[in-house]
């Protein structure tokens, strides 16, 4: 009788050492694979941080061959040869046109007559006033800056002397900048366009 609760005695302490060893393990287990889950979400972290620097370095070389673009395309419009005479109260300047439907359409109307326009400051770097009619517009997002002179809204004429970044169509530039700050001083100025002669 002894010898059977001994033996019993044996079996169950046998047991219990073989099931601390196995939950042992499974905790091991657990461990492991709980280090393995943290170090595969630091891989994946990792390799989405190298996808969206690569991802933004993509955007970023796409939106400077867009500029480019752009600014190739604004290029490719100017020096048309068309010069026409700025005159803002009392000073005058030459412009020079660009190529495109709307500055030929403005060109064609100041060539037959001068055009008067009184314009109003804007926002403390542009003078704006109404042309009186429409023309054919080709607006883009655009950088301005002194000197440059706009459609805006397909019937006002926008001189800058600043900068501003907007939706227009180019219509030409002032040549020589030089005074026009002074020029156009004021709330508003009168300023008439006429084709060089």
């Amino acid at each position: 009788m002894k010898r059977k609760r001994f033996l019993i005695l044996c079996v169950f302490l046998s047991l219990s050492l073989l099931l601390g060893a196995c939950q042992s393990e499974q905790q091991e287990n657990v461990l492991y694979e709980q280090i393995n889950a943290s170090s595969y979400s630091s891989q994946v972290q990792e390799q989405a941080n190298t996808d969206d620097t690569q991802s933004d370095s993509n955007i970023s070389s796409d939106t400077t061959s867009d500029e480019q673009n752009d600014e190739n395309s604004e290029s490719e419009e100017e020096n048309t040869g068309m010069k026409i005479n700025v005159k803002i109260n009392d000073y005058t300047f030459t412009a020079t046109l660009n190529d495109n439907e709307a500055a030929n359409a403005f060109f064609e109307m100041i060539k037959t007559e001068p055009v008067t326009i009184k314009m109003s400051d804007y926002g403390g770097f542009e003078k704006v006033g109404s042309l009186g009619v429409t023309l054919p517009s080709s607006d883009m997002q655009t950088v301005t800056d002194a000197g440059d002179i706009v459609l805006y809204q397909s019937n006002q004429i926008v001189i800058f002397y600043g900068s501003n970044s907007w939706s227009y169509t180019r219509l030409g530039r002032i040549d020589d900048v030089d005074g026009l700050r002074k020029a156009i001083t004021g709330s508003t100025v009168n300023v008439t366009f006429s084709a060089e002669e």
